[in-house]
């Protein structure tokens, strides 16, 4: 189930990383990447966002809408931990300390760090190829916007077709618990 206080976290932790401020498009970028990695070593989502192909690269759709504005909680989630948009930038509001970053694993960490790591350095641009030639469940949807499929993504990520069927039974499991959990809100 999407937590708007994970993704917030999240990238709360990657904001620090980068001293506090990135652009909105790198850090969209390194989202998905984290989110993708983890995907392929632990079989689920680290976000439980949904996935889009945009003109500029694949994004994490949920979290896309809250680097916009999209936040209904003024003083928890997204809107406690990052600053409206101003000039494609994101900041930080406050100098989170460990223990402010509850939602996220040890693994979480670490796949965050690698990414952070391997990616980093790129500017925004240079990330936006990267997932244009590299991520091939990205297609470009040519002024719109397509959603990826986590079987389509699983697949690009080269599970046979038994891990296929797997996955399959199980997300439709995540998504039955999912719905029935938004019904009881």
């Amino acid at each position: 189930m999407f937590n708007e206080e994970k993704v917030a976290q999240m990238a709360g932790y990657l904001l620090q990383k980068r001293g506090g401020r990135m652009n909105l498009l790198k850090l969209m970028k390194l989202l998905y990447l984290c989110d993708r990695e983890f995907m392929n070593l632990y079989d689920e989502s680290m976000s439980n966002d949904l996935w889009f192909s945009l003109d500029h690269g694949p994004i994490l759709s949920r979290t896309y809408n809250l680097m916009n504005g999209s936040s209904d909680k003024p003083n928890e989630g997204w809107n406690k931990w990052i600053s409206d948009r101003e000039n494609h930038d994101l900041s930080l509001n406050f100098e989170p300390s460990e223990a402010d970053f509850s939602e996220l694993s040890i693994a979480d960490l670490k796949i965050m760090d690698a990414i952070y790591d391997k990616f980093g350095h790129y500017n925004r641009w240079q990330l936006e190829k990267y997932t244009h030639d590299f991520c091939p469940e990205w297609t470009d949807p040519k002024g719109s916007s397509i959603p990826i499929n986590p079987l389509s993504l699983f697949e690009k990520l080269g599970r046979s077709p038994k891990q296929l069927e797997d996955l399959s039974e199980w997300i439709k499991e995540l998504d039955d618990m999912d719905k029935i959990a938004c019904h009881m809100r």
